[in-house]
């Protein structure tokens, strides 16, 4: 039986750089001071040197900057933006899988790709009723990107996955009667796998409309990525039937943003073009990009001297967190946050969730560590968001901290799809 490998992690808790070591702290900590330097060639030495480092220097960077000197300021903020955007991109690397064996059980393999790409994958075969087998299978594989190592699997074992039945996973499910879907449906760019669902067709018999021609897209993502939101701009999709005639987008110079996924581990993403002649028969070429917005690695936030509160803010790199008021309220403390980002990208829509799903909790004297009940929102900008959240203890504030747990930037990755010869109905 195939063991529920499941991995849990808390949203935005995937690191997405490496720790330093101590010595790297060392080393960053020297750089940073010599970016003060008097020369211009040793301040321009420290940051190329500090960037060559990657995003594991981002945790020895300095939070904050209100005493360091105004061009060291400025020079440490474009490094870390630098090297924000540099992990997100690193973050979105196909996971590798080594493993190889001959008729091994599926469990185990398995427990391989999850072990090893720290994805969720869990069986789900027996809450849709469906048998429990644990065939065995053959397999090979050698820093293998995780999709093209999970879809062969699948496939070996007459297995699908589902990406909608559990928050932050992938659930697999016995194919049944439905046939795999041919390779040349599938595109795989690093984490991400798209795959071509359906083509559908529509005309005015009465009319000389050209008609519409809509493709649907499914974009799966492993699911230890955690994507905020996916944009789709009508004018990054070109599209050539057979005889080589672009099709023309509906909606021209349009972004459209892919509906709320949740916790779901994939969306869906149509893409309209005006109908190509009668005498096309597939659609030759479609390629395209999306562009996803990521958070950055999470930082810790951390509020003391609660028995005498006064108004506090703490800021690291993009993100500016503010405890504004510590009050009792019944059977709970209440904790007012102020959340701000510097370059919120859209982030603080109102429909977007993943700020109630970041990690708050009450450390107290006794080393206990209580978590909030629930949060209320009080109010919510392009750039910020205000959140009341409720930590139902009798316990006093002494000697308590507030931890709030962010990520610290929000950034923007763009991931490319292609595809050929899609028949048309």
């Amino acid at each position: 039986m195939i063991a529920n490998s499941f991995i849990s992690a808390l949203l935005f808790s995937t690191v997405l750089f490496a720790a330093a070591p101590s010595d790297s702290d060392s080393q960053v900590g020297a750089l940073v001071r010599q970016l003060n330097d008097d020369r211009f060639s040793a301040r321009e030495e420290a940051e190329r040197a500090l960037l060559e480092i990657g995003p594991r220097a981002l945790a020895a960077l300095p939070k904050t900057s209100e005493d360091l000197p105004a061009e060291t300021v400025e020079r440490v903020k474009r490094i870390r933006r630098k090297l924000q955007q540099q992990s997100a991109n690193d973050s979105i690397r196909a996971s590798q899988i080594t493993f190889s064996g001959e008729s091994v059980p599926l469990s185990k393999v398995i427990d391989a790709l999850s072990s090893q790409s720290k994805n969720a994958l869990i069986d789900d075969r027996a809450s849709r009723g469906q048998p429990v087998l644990d065939p065995t299978v053959s397999v090979r594989f050698d820093k293998t990107p995780f999709w093209e190592a999970f879809d062969a699997t699948l496939a070996k074992a007459n297995m699908r996955f589902y990406p909608y039945g559990r928050p932050g996973a992938l659930s697999l499910l016995a194919r049944g009667d439905e046939s795999p879907p041919p390779e040349k449906s599938v595109f795989r760019h690093e984490a991400f796998r798209f795959a071509t669902t359906g083509v559908s067709s529509k005309r005015n018999l009465q009319t000389e409309d050209e008609g519409l021609t809509q493709l649907r897209l499914e974009i799966a993502w492993e699911p230890r990525i955690k994507p905020i939101v996916i944009y789709q701009d009508s004018n990054a999709v070109t599209a050539a039937d057979d005889q080589g005639r672009p099709l023309r987008p509906i909606s021209e110079n349009a972004a459209v943003e892919v509906p709320d996924f949740g916790d779901s581990s994939a969306t869906e993403l149509n893409l309209g073009f005006r109908s190509p002649p009668r005498d096309a028969k597939e659609i030759a070429k479609l390629e395209g990009k999306i562009t996803a917005v990521l958070p950055s690695e999470t930082a810790e936030f951390r509020f003391s001297n609660l028995k005498n509160f006064k108004r506090t803010e703490r800021r690291i790199a993009d993100a500016t967190v503010t405890l504004t008021d510590v009050h009792r309220e019944g059977d709970a403390w209440a904790f007012r946050l102020l959340v701000q980002f510097q370059r919120p990208d859209d982030a603080f829509a109102s429909h977007r969730g993943w700020t109630y799903k970041n990690e708050v909790v009450l450390e107290t004297v006794d080393g206990k560590t209580i978590p909030f009940d629930r949060c209320e929102r009080f109010m919510q900008s392009e750039s910020a968001m205000g959140v009341v959240y409720f930590i139902a203890t009798d316990k006093p504030l002494d000697g308590a901290t507030f931890v709030y747990k962010s990520p610290t930037a929000i950034l923007r990755v763009e991931i490319p799809f292609r595809f050929e010869r899609i028949p048309l109905p």
